[in-house]
């Protein structure tokens, strides 16, 4: 099993993947909005503990923040180590995807909008539109797909989901 997350404070998607057509689970953490960052953190970091120990998962792909996104790099920092630390304890492997690699992976454009990676995953894998309500969700069921391409035994075959492969490759030597 893959899983794609896509980190946020105060909406964190995520999405576990099988295989190529089996999605295990697709959803949202959100913590409690009135409580302070350290609370946030820390329901994050159980929330995300949880779904680590309830699945077999083999990789992990995370989005990587945007660059230029100053007004939240503090929070998004602290949950992206949250997330590496997570990973490490348990020796699961992680690379990030920045949001136009992913947009890439499934639209074949970078700059689509996230409205067009939930409807083209939706098409590609026959969702009912409603299944996931959330953009945030969606996103991440994105990166568990580049999750499965890039850990597991599963082969892109698309022009657009190579060229991010081998991009993420190159950066993970380094």
């Amino acid at each position: 099993m893959f899983m794609g997350i896509d980190p946020g404070l105060n909406h964190l998607g995520f999405a576990i993947v099988e295989s190529l057509n089996d999605f295990t689970e697709i959803g949202v953490i959100s913590p409690p909005e009135k409580d302070e960052m350290g609370a946030r953190l820390l329901y994050l970091k159980n929330s995300i503990a949880k779904l680590l120990n309830n699945y077999n998962i083999k990789g992990i792909c995370a989005e990587a923040p945007s660059y230029g996104s100053t007004t939240r790099a503090y929070s998004l920092g602290a949950v992206h180590g949250l997330i590496h630390l997570e990973a490490y304890v348990r020796n699961i492997p992680l690379i990030k995807a920045a949001p136009t690699q992913l947009k890439k992976f499934i639209t074949g454009r970078g700059h689509s909008s996230k409205e067009k990676v939930r409807r083209v995953l939706a098409e590609r894998y026959t969702w009912e539109p409603s299944t996931i309500t959330s953009l945030d969700a969606s996103d991440a069921a994105a990166l568990a797909l580049i999750a499965l391409h890039f850990f597991g035994e599963t082969r892109a075959s698309k022009r657009c989901e190579l060229e991010v492969l081998k991009k993420l490759r190159e950066s993970a030597k380094v």
